[in-house]
């Protein structure tokens, strides 16, 4: 399970490209080997195909082992018929004949053993084989020298006796393996469309397993991207709408696609116009800070104009009075001069007087 997380994780943090480069590729898989399903299901249905070269193979060792009895039959009348003959020139006919039988019977024992494919079966045609061996060696080291040395009675007992007993049990030894041949033929064919089907079923449920997987990275690629794309839109909206306390929220240090990219760089646009906007205010708020320190400032320097034009204009008047005083005072010095002057005349005419 855990393993599968990664996966997904790894997935998760490739770039779009890749991912649909992915799908693609999984999708590709899936149709190669559904075509493979399809060319292995027509390959072995079709003429010529595995089920039909099983069944052949089959219906061939039944004929290769029905020629083989036909040869051992025709050797064991061949013999018989030699026992009988008394013409020496169609008596070496004959064993010319048998050996020729001989060697083409060893090579159907070979073609036979290499068609089969069960080792019980094998086993079988072998030991009908021994048989066969057991027989043709009594044949040759007693039955024809009795034969060509004219002891026909002695030949006959072989024939009838022994000989007959090991054709018997090659028979019964050869019949059985083409019973279990022709049984298994039977049901080969009675399964043939059973076969089929399963290959079918099995096939589409391979291709179903594909389809599941590629339907679920599908899923997840799309759901990835609108997901992501509606929160992308739900941040850039409620930016447009003035809202910048969101800013700073859709941050993130995983790797990612572009998708991520783009969230991480209006993320950092936000956070950026936030902090602008910020400075912007706080520039404001200390811009206002000097400009009420300016207005107080000017307010007492026009305060002090005021009452320093006030006192001007005291000084002024105190001046005023000050020159009037002092004309008043230099006016009566004046008036204080002519009485004195008048005085001292005074004083003169009394003092002429007196005199």
């Amino acid at each position: 399970m855990l393993g599968f997380v990664k996966k997904l994780a790894f997935f998760k943090n490739l770039k779009l490209r890749p991912k649909l480069f992915l799908i693609m590729a999984v999708v590709l898989v899936g149709f190669v080997s559904s075509l493979f399903m399809g060319a292995y299901i027509i390959n072995q249905v079709r003429v010529g195909g595995g089920l039909y070269k099983e069944i052949k193979n089959h219906k061939n060792t039944l004929e290769a082992i029905a020629l083989l009895k036909s040869d051992l039959n025709q050797v064991r009348g061949e013999l018989a018929t030699l026992i009988s003959e008394t013409d020496k020139d169609k008596m070496n006919q004959i064993q010319a004949k048998i050996t020729e039988l001989k060697k083409d019977i060893d090579s159907k024992f070979s073609d036979i053993i290499a068609m089969l494919n069960n080792e019980e079966k094998k086993i079988a045609i072998q030991d009908a084989q021994t048989t066969w061996t057991e027989f043709i060696t009594t044949a040759d080291n007693e039955l024809l020298p009795a034969i060509n040395s004219g002891k026909k009675t002695q030949a006959n007992e072989l024939a009838t006796g022994i000989q007959k007993s090991r054709y018997e049990r090659f028979i019964d030894q050869v019949s059985g393996i083409v019973d279990v041949l022709k049984l298994e033929i039977d049901e080969m064919e009675k399964n043939t469309d059973k076969i089929i089907r399963s290959k079918v079923i099995y096939a589409g449920a391979i291709s179903g397993a594909l389809f599941l997987i590629i339907l679920g990275l599908t899923f997840i690629f799309a759901n990835s991207i609108s997901k992501r794309v509606r929160v992308l839109k739900d941040f850039a909206n409620t930016l447009a709408a003035g809202d910048l306390s969101a800013a700073g929220s859709q941050g993130s240090t995983e790797k990612g696609d572009e998708i991520t990219d783009l969230q991480k760089s209006l993320n950092d646009m936000a956070t950026n116009i936030k902090g602008l906007i910020t400075n912007t205010i706080n520039s404001a708020f200390h811009v206002t800070i000097s400009a009420d320190k300016s207005a107080k400032n000017s307010n007492q320097i026009a305060q002090s104009a005021k009452e320093e034009a006030s006192a001007v204009e005291e000084t002024t008047s105190s001046m005023e009075e000050i020159a009037a005083s002092i004309s008043e005072v230099a006016k009566n010095t004046e008036e204080l001069a002519t009485n004195v002057d008048e005085t001292s005349a005074t004083v003169g005419e009394m003092a002429a007087s007196i005199e």
